[in-house]
Parts: structure tokens; sequence; C-alpha cells
């Protein structure tokens, strides 16, 4: 019994390290500013946000094998999971690319959409992106606090997120659209 106990302790104490680590215990500030621009290369896809990692490293690797420089990982989710069918689900998958790459994307051989983002006041959350364990608990974080602050708030719920990626500052960008009731 004094063996299990231990063994269990250990486990907590290891996970409890491995969630810090992943920023599972940052705060969760949510705020209105001024954000967007963004040239975003993407894919239209409808289903399952589960395969956004897939289809976003794929293209991630196509566009730095054509020497274009991407600088962060991006996805445009329409729909909400809880109140859409998984089958129905709407987004766009991609990168953010330097605007001075876009000539270069345009003469290669791939053949992916492109959109600059608006620069307009969003509803964003910032947390920390040390390590891939860290996309599940932020937007365990993150959802709760825009749908949150939205209510609290007089601003449409279910309105477009994007998620930006930024490998190298560490960060996820949740960028919440804003529609007053």
């Amino acid at each position: 019994m004094k063996i299990a106990l231990l063994i269990l302790g250990i486990l907590i104490i290891v996970a409890v390290i491995i969630v810090a680590i992943s920023g599972g215990f940052a705060p969760v500030k949510t705020e209105i500013k001024t954000a967007g621009g963004e040239l975003m290369v993407f894919e239209n896809m409808q289903g399952s946000y589960s395969q956004t990692p897939k289809i976003m490293n794929k293209m991630y690797d196509e566009l730095v094998a054509n020497g274009i420089a991407v600088t962060q990982g991006i996805g445009y989710y329409y729909d909400n999971p809880q109140s859409v069918a998984e089958s129905q689900l709407r987004s766009e998958i991609g990168n953010v690319i330097r605007t001075e790459d876009l000539t270069t994307l345009q003469s290669s051989n791939l053949n992916y959409q492109t959109r600059t983002l608006p620069e307009q006041e969003y509803l964003i959350i910032e947390l920390p992106y040390p390590n891939q364990l860290s996309v599940p608990l932020q937007m365990m974080k993150a959802y709760p606090a825009l749908s949150k602050y939205s209510q609290e708030n007089g601003l449409v719920v279910d309105t477009p997120v994007t998620e930006i990626y930024d490998v190298a500052n560490q960060k996820i960008i949740y960028r919440k659209e804003i529609v007053r009731e």
C-alpha cells in the first residue's frame, strides 16, 4: 500500500511539473486590442478540427521547400464545435508568410489560397506555447474565457476565432471577432 501511494504521489508530482512546463498555470488575460494584417496562406477544411496540425505542418514543409519563410502557423475557425456537428465544422488552416514572399508563392506550383486578415479590434488572449502539450491545455483555458467575456460584455458568443501559433515568441494568440448583440 505504501509503495502504491508513493508511486501515485510521484505521478502527481510529474503531472504537475509537465503542466507547469507547458504553461498550464499561466494566467488568462482577456482584452480588446487592434490586430490583424497578417498574410495568410491556407486551405479550406471541413470536418474535425483535429486535422489542423497535419494540414498546417504539410503546408509549412511545402512552403519552406519553395523558399518561402513561414512566420507563424494559423487556423481560422468559423464554427463552435459544441454547437455544430463535427463533419460540418468549417475552418481555414495554414501559415502566415511575409508579404514579400507572395510573389514567390504565386510563381510556385503550390495551389494554396491567400488572404490578408482584416486589421480591426478583436477580443484577444495570449498564452505561452513552450511545447505541443500547450495547445490543448491553453485551449481549455482560452475558449471558456473568451465565451465568458463575450457573455458579460454583450458580445455575440459564437463568432470566428483565429488561433496563431507563434513558435518564435513561444505564444498562442487566440483572436475572436467582435460582434455586438
